[in-house]
């Protein structure tokens, strides 16, 4: 992204609607980076690369 970061665009998007369910996908671990994600309201957090049926399952849950 070039005009922010996905904790910028993480921020914005559960400032605009609480109910908005974003599922953060990282490419590398970083466990300050997942405390501070789901402290923003991340409804899940993934490294890649991930389990496939751990996915979908939050992908579900998440449209519950």
């Amino acid at each position: 992204m070039e005009n922010m970061t996905g904790m910028e665009l993480l921020a914005h998007l559960c400032a605009r609607s609480s109910q908005t369910r974003i599922i953060f996908i990282a490419g590398h671990e970083d466990d300050a980076a997942e405390a501070t994600a789901m402290q923003a309201g991340a409804f899940a957090f993934f490294i890649k690369p991930f389990e496939n049926k751990r996915f979908l399952s939050v992908v579900r849950n998440a449209f519950e």
